[in-house]
């Protein structure tokens, strides 16, 4: 469990600051960023992993005074899938989420038209 959370971690920085580094320009001071990150895990805000999720974004937001991360950690596992499926065919899915690998599959074969075909 702990290696897994680990590399969940790990995976949840590199996504965030690879998009707060695809967002910045050199030539001017870099506006305020948003990221969006869900997890499955947690049963509000009350609940530990919502709040080590809240933790992590706080260091994040920390280390990288431009951006803000929304944490949103109360989805029950039984909707998770079917919330983020409605996302991604609205064109509106998070900036970060937490998936298992089976999930990530499940969802390039479920994908809606272009996002068809577009997953590892």
């Amino acid at each position: 469990m702990r290696h897994g959370l680990g590399q969940a971690i790990r995976l949840v920085w590199a996504a965030a600051v690879a998009l707060v580094l695809a967002g910045c320009s050199s030539s001017k001071q870099p506006e305020r960023t948003s990221l969006e990150f869900w997890c499955y895990m947690g049963g509000g805000a009350s609940d530990p992993t919502a709040r080590f999720w809240n933790a992590v974004a706080a260091r994040f937001e920390k280390a990288n005074p431009n951006v803000k991360v929304k944490v949103t950690a109360d989805i029950p596992h039984e909707y998770y899938m079917s919330m983020l499926g409605t996302r991604f065919i609205g064109r509106n899915a998070p900036d970060v989420m937490l998936m298992d690998d089976v999930e990530v599959g499940d969802l390039a074969r479920e994908a809606p038209g272009p996002a068809r075909g577009t997953f590892p």
